[in-house]
């Protein structure tokens, strides 16, 4: 559908617009979901007609150049030879024969070069999805509202697609396949490419794999994080599920749909299936795992506990887990005393809390303690205790005022929640934090830790490993390190105090040319007072390192 502007014949019972209004519809390309509604296209400035022979005369009159030389070439050789007028004409009429056709195509190719470049600016563009296991999918927008300007004039697209969930996508929505029997961390990220036309932000929806037909289920939210080269980094629940990607540009937006489903699930094997009555007197879960995975999430419309695992060979009724209730505690182990030893394979492990149950804040403690076994939990509870060796170790969408987490080798996340206090411990594993949180104590060796969000508090402590902080509102930051490097962007407007200690370390910061600063250096401690500006908050920060660097910058986020 096409409303053109101004158009004489507009509004006098003609329904389609003048002939010659130029490029005004274009069509559709295809979409993986079908349309509830027509797509909408409408222009706000009249139609210029592209110049569309404008590189034809330039390719036209760099070959009249190139024919002259050919022609003074060719017959200043032969000039020893007589040739008569008319086999010199005869001889220039071939030349152009050949010559001015390869202008012709040249010029052809190069309209034809334009026009595809024009027609990929006329929708969203293709969207990647890749999974850690290299495994990727590339998705075409089903549902945009999308402004690009053709020529001089500014065009609006827009397309109705159906709902994420509706019956009718489940055969054709693509499948990206997640691996499996890895760790945690391994089998939550993804990444988002866009190509060269990289969104302002971008969020995911997301439901469970059961709730085709289900469109008006409430969905989950997963928050992406943007890198550095453009693409954006999302954590995706461990279930096999739906999920909407939402991309938001200046004036424009897009929705694309995918579903996930983890790679050789089909090839485990269901051990211990239980379901606990009166899950409204447990209070507490307490797992000791070994190996594979533990996932603890909140279920929906399921009044009680349920559990479940699964294995990668079949089990002897000796090698299921034990469950026991013990007062208000619900125990899950591996395996059995009298077998601890007998089964060395991987099972994995899920527990779903009524989610009746975690919203209404009813679970005081979620404790899990493996040994190579990743441990995910995406439910609230007034205290999450996770301690690992070599697995992953995993906090997401959940809300909880005590998260405890450590780990040897594994690494650890706590994302996209609100939090109170935060404690995490690795020795090698990376960390990463996003979302809201009170306070945090970090402390690695040479582990990566990576904090986005509204951070109040900071005391982290490292060797080597490297902090990267982009808080969003002034905090109190207490960091030592040895070799570790320190990077930390504040929002735009704050601004800072820094007692900073070093032996050889460097310090780097615009912030400190603002009017206002003071700095006061003693023997190897140096003091900076940086004014805020209006609006601003001041961050408090204390940071001591032997040999690591430390840089402090801006972003162009405001200080909450």
């Amino acid at each position: 559908m096409l409303f053109p502007p101004n158009f004489d014949n507009v509004g006098k019972g003609s329904p389609h617009p003048p002939a010659n209004a130029g490029t005004l519809m274009h069509d559709l390309p295809f979409h993986d979901t079908p349309y509830h509604e027509e797509t909408l296209h409408t222009t706000r400035q009249k139609v210029v007609p592209p110049p569309v022979l404008e590189f034809m005369i330039s390719q036209i009159a760099a070959l009249c150049a190139a024919i002259a030389v050919v022609r003074g070439n060719f017959f200043g050789y032969h000039t020893s030879i007589e040739v008569s007028e008319r086999n010199e004409e005869r001889t220039m009429k071939k030349l152009l024969s050949l010559l001015l056709p390869l202008a012709l195509a040249l010029s052809l190719a190069a309209c034809g070069e334009k026009s595809a470049d024009e027609a990929a600016r006329q929708t969203p563009p293709t969207l990647t999805v890749t999974s850690a296991n290299a495994c990727s999918v590339t998705l075409k927008s089903s549902s945009y509202d999308w402004t690009y300007t053709q020529g001089l004039q500014s065009m609006t697209a827009i397309a109705c697609g159906a709902h994420p969930l509706d019956e009718n996508c489940r055969d054709i929505t693509p499948v990206l396949e997640m691996p499996f029997a890895v760790s945690a961390a391994y089998f939550y990220t993804v990444t988002l490419d866009f190509g060269d036309n990289s969104p302002d932000s971008v969020s995911l929806r997301c439901w469970p794999s059961d709730a085709w037909g289900s469109t008006g289920m409430p969905s989950g939210t997963v928050t992406a994080q943007r890198q550095d080269n453009g693409t954006f980094r999302a954590e995706l629940p461990q279930s096999d599920g739906i999920f909407a990607v939402d991309a938001l540009w200046d004036g424009s937006s897009a929705t694309y749909t995918f579903c996930t489903q983890a790679e050789g699930s089909e090839e485990l094997h269901p051990g211990a299936v239980l379901s606990i009555g009166e899950s409204e007197d447990i209070r507490k879960i307490d797992i000791s795992w070994r190996s594979g995975g533990v996932n603890i999430y909140a279920a929906e419309q399921s009044a009680q506990i349920s559990v479940k695992e699964e294995s990668t060979a079949p089990l002897a009724e000796s090698e299921k887990m034990v469950c026991a209730i013990d007062g208000d505690t619900l125990r899950i182990h591996f395996l059995g005393d009298a077998y601890r030893g007998s089964y060395d394979g991987e099972k994995y492990l899920d527990v779903g809390l009524p989610a009746e149950l975690v919203s209404a804040g009813h679970f005081e403690e979620i404790e899990v303690e493996t040994t190579d076994a990743y441990a995910y939990v995406s439910a609230d509870a007034q205290k999450i205790d996770l301690s690992t060796v070599g697995g992953d170790a995993r906090v997401m969408c959940a809300t909880c005022p005590t998260v405890e987490i450590e780990t040897v080798n594994g690494s650890v996340g706590v994302v996209d929640g609100t939090w109170g206090k935060i404690e995490l411990s690795t020795v090698s594993g990376a960390i990463e934090l996003a979302g809201d949180a009170e306070s945090a104590e970090i402390e690695t060796a040479s582990g990566k830790v990576d904090i986005a969000g509204a951070l109040g508090a900071l005391d982290f402590e490292s060797v080597s490993g490297d902090l990267i902080l982009a808080t969003e509102r002034a905090l109190r930051l207490d960091a030592e390190t040895e070799s570790g490097s320190i990077y930390l962007t504040l929002p735009a407007q704050d601004g800072f105090t820094l007692d900073y200690e070093t032996k050889s370390g460097a310090f780097r910061s615009a912030l400190t040319e603002r009017e206002g600063t003071l700095i006061a250096c003693g023997d190897r401690e140096t003091h900076y007072t940086v004014p805020a500006l209006d609006g601003g908050a001041v961050s408090e920060l204390t940071i001591e390192t032997m040999s690591g660097e430390v840089t402090i910058g801006a972003s162009s986020s405001g200080s909450n």
